[in-house]
């Protein structure tokens, strides 16, 4: 137990954790969606959700990182391309017309998800400093 407790806290367990609740996240409100709004709707969210779970993703790898804002420029995009590819891959499933690779689908998806990664470790930094200052 303690060699897990090691591994979460050390870089690579924050970024896995990270990634893992942003995949399982997408998941959630996909299924969640998929049984109260009609199936055509979900490609249309699926910006929305990929946004929401990477924002929530960049704030618990700066939230609970310890190395400087700086050096997690490269994290915060990987956690963006892959909660990305998660989400379009996912979509699959939820709604199995749809075809795989649509590039227009992963630019919008792709951007919304860098966009709001950084804004998401943005927020955690301002957070950190604040209870900091406090």
């Amino acid at each position: 137990m303690e060699k897990i407790k090691q591994f979460m806290a050390s870089p690579a367990g924050v970024f896995l954790y990270a990634v893992i609740t942003g995949i399982i996240g997408i998941i959630i409100l996909l299924a969640f969606l998929s049984m109260v709004l009609a199936p055509s709707v979900l490609p249309a969210a699926l910006p929305v959700i990929i946004a929401f779970n990477c924002a929530t993703g960049g704030y618990s790898l700066t939230e609970k990182s310890k190395t400087r804002q700086s050096l997690q420029k490269i994290p915060l995009g990987l956690i963006a391309i892959i909660l990305t590819v998660a989400g379009c891959s996912t979509l699959i499933i939820f709604c199995p017309w749809e075809p795989l690779f649509e590039a227009r689908r992963y630019l919008i998806s792709g951007s919304s998800a860098l966009i709001f990664t950084f804004v998401g470790a943005w927020v955690a930094a301002k957070s950190k400093s604040l209870n900091r200052s406090a």
